[in-house]
């Protein structure tokens, strides 16, 4: 299973690290990604049934927060 940085970095052009070592927030270039990782889920959201964007987003966010 691939990590939420290692996605951001092979799918939504992250370059280098998406994590702040000294903080665990993220970077610029990792935020430049999950917003397009967020973005990317939404739109799928709305073109598959049962993909439940809050939900995902939401789980996200709390891999995020425990960086």
């Amino acid at each position: 299973m691939k990590t939420l940085e290692e996605i951001l970095t092979d799918y939504c052009g992250c370059y280098g690290p998406a994590f702040d070592d000294k903080t665990g927030k993220l970077t610029p270039s990792g935020e430049s990604a999950y917003d397009y990782l967020d973005h990317f889920i939404h739109d799928l959201s709305c073109l598959v049934e049962g993909i439940d964007y809050s939900n995902i987003i939401n789980q996200l966010d709390e891999i995020i927060k425990t960086q």
